[in-house]
């Protein structure tokens, strides 16, 4: 009796230690917070300068208060590069009460965005991705927000 518990015991034992160490833990790449509600400093559009407004972020969702009467929901998603970028799909907007969901049509703006500090800067094109900062133009919306808390 006490060979058979041996071995079972040696058993278990040799078990228990082929079995693979645990992997590292898996984080998540660094990233810039961009959570927390952001006034826009400046902006310019192709049809001229934008003011006024207002962006909250929690997690991969947006939402710009554009007006009292208008604000657009998203989600976006960031990638990699130097300037990292940003894909934004619009989710639905609220114009004077009125929510119309973007279901069928999700508008889609491509860009490119940078954090410095409580500075968040977005540089977003409706067809193609702007190469930097500076880049101006049809289709072109850029946006310099503050961090307001």
């Amino acid at each position: 009796m006490r060979a058979v518990l041996l071995i079972v015991l040696s058993g278990m034992t040799l078990s228990l230690s082929a079995a693979p160490a645990p992997g590292p833990k898996k984080t998540r790449r660094e990233q810039p917070v961009f959570d927390g509600e952001w006034k826009l400093v400046w902006g310019q559009t192709q049809d001229g300068e934008l003011s006024g407004m207002t962006m909250v972020i929690r997690g991969d969702e947006m939402t710009l208060v554009v007006s009292e009467d208008k604000r657009i929901d998203a989600y976006f998603t960031l990638g990699k590069g130097d300037p990292q970028t940003i894909d934004v799909r619009t989710l639905r907007v609220v114009l004077r009460g009125e929510t119309i969901p973007c279901f069928s049509y999700r508008p889609r703006w491509l860009g490119i965005c940078r954090i410095q500090g409580d500075r968040l800067t977005l540089s977003m094109g409706a067809k193609d991705r702007p190469a930097d900062f500076a880049q101006r133009g049809s289709g072109i919306q850029f946006m310099d927000f503050q961090r307001a808390r």
